[in-house]
């Protein structure tokens, strides 16, 4: 019995679902990583430079790590994806959603791009865990993992 097949087991999901997450947390930070080493290297405008929506860092912060991550997997996984499911399958609806997820965040067409493949990931992430668990799980394990990026973010832009 190879690997995937154990690991699909009943009893070890749980340890497929900790090492999809961390894949999926390694993929968003190498997407981060590489948006910043482009904008470094070849001194792209990011949108971020004008930036005046918020009165405080303290703002900023509650706006990056809960309000945003919450809302936005209320409203990308658990709305549109769910609306759009109902008529496309899986993989058209998490490009679907992918895309208008990285429309809100528009702060330059190279951010657009980078939130796009990192909508795939919050996404592909979200249907696993809600085949595979509940949609309740699905929306904790997502915001989990949109919470942890933009933390990381943080950090690394301080």
């Amino acid at each position: 019995m190879n690997i995937i097949s154990r690991l699909n087991t009943v009893e070890d999901k749980r340890w497929l679902l900790l090492f999809y997450f961390i894949v999926a947390q390694i993929l968003l930070f190498s997407n981060s990583m590489l948006f910043e080493f482009l904008v470094s290297q070849f001194d792209l405008n990011t949108g971020f430079e004008d930036e005046q929506l918020f009165k405080s860092s303290q703002e900023k912060y509650t706006m990056a790590l809960v309000y945003g991550p919450i809302i936005e997997t209320l409203i990308f996984n658990m709305f549109l994806n769910e609306i759009i499911c109902k008529f496309l399958n899986k993989y058209a609806t998490i490009i679907i959603s992918s895309l208008v997820f990285a429309a809100i965040h528009f702060y330059s067409l190279y951010y657009v791009f980078f939130a796009f493949i990192g909508g795939v990931v919050l996404n592909t992430l979200y249907f696993y865990c809600k085949i595979n668990w509940s949609m309740y799980l699905a929306f904790f394990v997502t915001w989990l993992l949109h919470f942890n990026h933009n933390l990381i973010g943080i950090i690394l832009n301080k």
